[in-house]
Protein backbone atom coordinates (compact mmCIF):
# COMPACT_ATOMS: atom_id res chain seq x y z
CA UNK A 1 0.00 0.00 0.00
CA UNK A 2 1.55 3.54 -0.84
CA UNK A 3 -0.02 6.95 -0.48
CA UNK A 4 -0.10 9.46 -3.45
CA UNK A 5 -0.51 13.06 -3.83
CA UNK A 6 -1.37 14.63 -7.42
CA UNK A 7 0.20 18.04 -8.26
CA UNK A 8 -0.17 20.24 -11.56
CA UNK A 9 3.88 21.09 -11.08
CA UNK A 10 7.20 21.26 -9.09
CA UNK A 11 6.24 23.94 -7.50
CA UNK A 12 3.67 22.58 -4.94
CA UNK A 13 5.62 19.31 -4.38
CA UNK A 14 7.27 20.64 -0.83
CA UNK A 15 3.55 21.52 -0.03
CA UNK A 16 2.86 17.68 -1.24
CA UNK A 17 6.03 16.49 0.48
CA UNK A 18 4.69 17.93 4.05
CA UNK A 19 1.23 16.83 3.60
CA UNK A 20 2.10 12.94 2.97
CA UNK A 21 4.85 13.23 5.99
CA UNK A 22 1.63 14.09 8.11
CA UNK A 23 -0.51 11.69 6.40
CA UNK A 24 2.29 8.61 7.40
CA UNK A 25 2.93 9.97 11.21
CA UNK A 26 -1.24 9.78 11.42
CA UNK A 27 -1.09 6.51 10.33
CA UNK A 28 1.72 5.52 12.94
CA UNK A 29 -0.21 6.99 15.72
CA UNK A 30 -3.25 5.14 15.55
CA UNK A 31 -2.77 1.54 16.43
CA UNK A 32 -6.44 1.42 16.71
CA UNK A 33 -7.10 2.00 12.96
CA UNK A 34 -5.12 -1.28 12.30
CA UNK A 35 -3.78 0.06 9.21
CA UNK A 36 -0.65 -0.80 7.43
CA UNK A 37 2.28 2.13 7.07
CA UNK A 38 2.25 3.03 3.80
CA UNK A 39 5.77 1.12 2.07
CA UNK A 40 6.25 4.29 -0.04
CA UNK A 41 4.95 8.06 -0.54
CA UNK A 42 5.11 9.98 -4.07
CA UNK A 43 4.10 13.12 -5.18
CA UNK A 44 2.54 12.82 -8.80
CA UNK A 45 3.37 15.87 -11.23
CA UNK A 46 1.97 16.98 -14.64
CA UNK A 47 5.14 18.68 -15.34
CA UNK A 48 8.39 17.65 -14.19
CA UNK A 49 12.02 17.05 -15.61
CA UNK A 50 12.53 13.66 -13.98
CA UNK A 51 12.19 11.36 -11.43
CA UNK A 52 13.75 11.72 -8.05
CA UNK A 53 13.57 10.67 -4.44
CA UNK A 54 13.70 13.67 -1.76
CA UNK A 55 15.72 12.70 0.98
CA UNK A 56 12.58 12.13 3.65
CA UNK A 57 12.12 9.52 1.15
CA UNK A 58 9.26 10.78 -0.50
CA UNK A 59 9.20 9.93 -4.41
CA UNK A 60 8.40 12.69 -7.37
CA UNK A 61 7.27 11.03 -10.65
CA UNK A 62 6.02 13.27 -13.71
CA UNK A 63 2.87 11.34 -14.92
CA UNK A 64 5.16 10.83 -17.96
CA UNK A 65 6.68 8.55 -16.64
CA UNK A 66 3.95 6.29 -17.03
CA UNK A 67 4.40 6.49 -20.57
CA UNK A 68 1.78 5.48 -23.12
Amino acid sequence: MGAFEVKLSEEKVAAAEKNLLRLKDKIARNPAARNAEPSFLAVLVGKASYMWKMPSGVYVIPITEFGA
